[in-house]
C-alpha cells in the first residue's frame, strides 16, 4: 500500500510539472500572438502619424493660406494710405508686449 501511495504521489508530481509546462508553452504562444498584434497596431499608428504630419504641413503652407485669404475671404494687402501712425502723448506709459510661442506645432 505504501508503494501505491508513493507511485500516486510521484505520478501526481509528474502530472503537475507536465501541466505547468503545457500552460507555460500555450501562454508563450498566446503572448507572441498578442505581441504581433501590438506590432501591427504600432505600425498602423506610425503610418497614420506620418500621414497626419504631411496633412498638417500641407494645411499650414503659407501659399495655401494666402490663396484662401485672397480668393475665398477677399482680403488684400495693406495699402500705405490705410496705415495711420500716431504719436505717443508726453509722459504716457506704453505697455510692453512680449510674444510667447505656442507649444503646438
Amino acid at each position: 500500500m505504501r508503494n501505491l501511495y508513493r507511485t500516486v504521489a510521484l505520478c501526481g508530481m509528474i502530472a503537475a510539472c507536465l501541466t505547468l509546462y503545457v500552460y507555460q508553452h500555450f501562454r508563450c504562444i498566446d503572448l507572441s500572438f498578442q505581441l504581433e498584434g501590438l506590432k501591427t497596431q504600432q505600425a498602423d499608428a506610425a503610418a497614420l502619424n506620418s500621414s497626419l504630419n504631411l496633412q498638417i504641413a500641407g494645411l499650414s503652407d503659407p501659399r495655401r493660406i494666402d490663396f484662401i485669404a485672397r480668393q475665398q475671404l477677399g482680403l488684400t494687402e495693406v495699402q500705405p494710405a490705410q496705415v495711420q501712425e500716431y504719436e505717443t502723448p508726453n509722459g504716457a506709459e506704453v505697455a510692453s508686449v512680449r510674444y510667447t510661442r505656442s507649444s503646438r506645432p
